[in-house]
Formats: structure tokens, sequence, C-alpha cells
């Protein structure tokens, strides 16, 4: 993208965007299928433990869980996008995505 003229900001906020997309829908797809399969799935452990009476304690939990998860993602999206901030396009495209990858790493 570099050799077609796009700035490091534009290639970051366009790997960030498809990044936080993919984590959103993700998270959002998890938490919905807990929330559906939490009953089958508790119905052992309230048997032979009974129940904790901290419902809205466990979702506002498990929330949190999905958005902390969604920080890690794109803050590793983040940094992985800053080491490719050094190589030129040429870099790029002549080395191709290998090569590139070790010379950031300073190997």
């Amino acid at each position: 993208m570099k050799a077609l003229g796009m700035r490091v900001s534009q290639i970051r906020g366009l790997y960030l965007a498809k990044y936080g997309v993919i984590a959103v829908a993700g998270g959002t797809l998890g938490f919905t299928l807990a929330l559906l399969l939490r009953e089958p799935m508790m119905a052992s452990i309230r048997l032979n433990l009974g129940n904790s009476g901290n419902g809205a304690f466990a979702l506002l939990l498990g929330l949190t869980g999905v958005f902390l998860m969604l920080l890690f993602i794109l803050l590793y999206v983040s940094v992985t996008l800053r080491r490719f901030r050094g190589i030129s396009a040429a870099e790029a495209v002549r080395f191709g995505m290998q090569s590139t990858v070790s010379a950031c790493r300073g190997a």
C-alpha cells in the first residue's frame, strides 16, 4: 500500500478499522452465544454448588472481558504496524512479507 502512495497513517487506520470490526463481531457473537448457552452450562454447576445470586455482576464481568480483548487486539495490531513504519515501499515490494518482518526485528 505504501507503493501505491498511501500514507502510513492511512494504512494504519485501514488495518485498525479492519481488525476492529473483526474483533467487535467476534466478541459480540461470542458474548451472545455465551448468553444463549448460559443456562444449560450452569445447570450442573448450580446442582453441585448452588446459585451465586450475582447475575448482574457476571454479565458486567463478561462485557468487561470482551472489551479488554478488543483493546488487546487493537494494541497488538498497532504495535505490529509500528514495526513496518521504517520500511520503504521499494523494500516491501522487493523482499515480500517474510523478509520485511525479519528486517523489522533487526535480524
